[in-house]
Parts: C-alpha cells; sequence; structure tokens
C-alpha cells in the first residue's frame, strides 16, 4: 500500500438496514406458519400453523399444524405442536431465546405454554383474535373470561407481539371458511 492509499474502517451497517434485513427474514418465518396453516387445513386440521426459530442461529427448530380435530386432542393446537416439535428435535424442556411464529394470534392455553413453560418471550403473528373469532373460534372468549389480552400478558412478561403478513394470513382462513366437510370443534 502506498502513502496515498487510506484503509477505510469497515462501516456500521445503518439500524434501519439491519431493521430491514431482521423484517424480511421475520416474514420469511411467518410465511413457514402460514404455508403450515394451509397445508393443515387441506388435511382435515383447523386453520392454524407455527414456528419456532432459535433466535442464536436462525434455524426453524419446530413445526406445529393445528390436529385438534384429527388427533380428538383440544391440546393440539398449532403453536402447543411447534413447541413439542422444537423441544423434542432439540433435546431441551425450554426454548428461551426463541421466538413463535404463528399464524393466528396465541390463545390463552397456547400463549401460557409459549410464555411461561417453554421460555419463548417473542411472538409474532398473522390473524388477530378477532378474525378468528370472525370464523368461529372462541378465543376471544376466552380471553375474556381470564380478563386479559395477549399483548397485555406479554407486555407483564417483559414479551414482545407483532402482528406480520395478516393479509397472507387470511389465506387459511377462507379456505376454512370455504372448507364443506370441516369438523368444527368449538361447540359453546
Amino acid at each position: 500500500m502506498n502513502e496515498r492509499e487510506t484503509v477505510r474502517p469497515k462501516r456500521k451497517a445503518k439500524f434501519s438496514e439491519v431493521f430491514w434485513r431482521h423484517e424480511a427474514q421475520r416474514k420469511t418465518y411467518m410465511r413457514q406458519a402460514i404455508a403450515l396453516s394451509i397445508k393443515s387445513v387441506d388435511e382435515g386440521g383447523g386453520p392454524f400453523g407455527a414456528v419456532v426459530v432459535d433466535l442464536n442461529t436462525g434455524e426453524v427448530i419446530g413445526r406445529g399444524k393445528n390436529r385438534v380435530t384429527l388427533y380428538h386432542d383440544p391440546s393440539a393446537h398449532g403453536e402447543i405442536e411447534a413447541i413439542r416439535d422444537a423441544c423434542k428435535n432439540t433435546e431441551r424442556n425450554d426454548l428461551v431465546n426463541c421466538a413463535l411464529y404463528t399464524s393466528a394470534e396465541p390463545c390463552p392455553g397456547c400463549l401460557t405454554e409459549s410464555l411461561f413453560n417453554a421460555g419463548i418471550k417473542r411472538i409474532y403473528y398473522g390473524n388477530s383474535v378477532a378474525n378468528a373469532s370472525a370464523i368461529g373460534f372462541a378465543d376471544d372468549k376466552n380471553w375474556a373470561l381470564i380478563g386479559t389480552t395477549a399483548k397485555k400478558m406479554l407486555k407483564q412478561a417483559n414479551g414482545s407481539l407483532r402482528q406480520l403478513l395478516r393479509g397472507e394470513a387470511q389465506i387459511a382462513f377462507e379456505d376454512w371458511k370455504l372448507k364443506l366437510d370441516k369438523e368444527e370443534y368449538y361447540k359453546s
């Protein structure tokens, strides 16, 4: 190197560059959850899917589809199935430093399992509780019974809840509404 050449220090990425790079990755994970929700409807399950992502590696470590009617198991929600799969795949009992991407805002049971039992503090969702209620799911009633919301519960636990790709997530709900041979399982 001669005297005229100068060594420029590496430029740090701007916050906006980092944010949008991560935002694109978050959308990729959400699209995987949405694809699982669409597949679940096609296979006779409910319109819900989820993935668990290890925040240290960026790897999807668990996948789940709603299997309530297929397994005759009221706890076989997409989020719970993804958590079970992630714990099995990692041989861990907790999922601290992981994020949950789910095609719909979690019901109280799924949020409790994710947040308090598995240790997941970042949750991204597609469809809202109101969207789920509009197609016959009772999540709004369940949240009203316990007197809080997912957002409030996560805030109290220093977690975060964020909606992503609602329009794309609606596809599974539309498929569910049009499905003639579906087995509805909230009989209230």
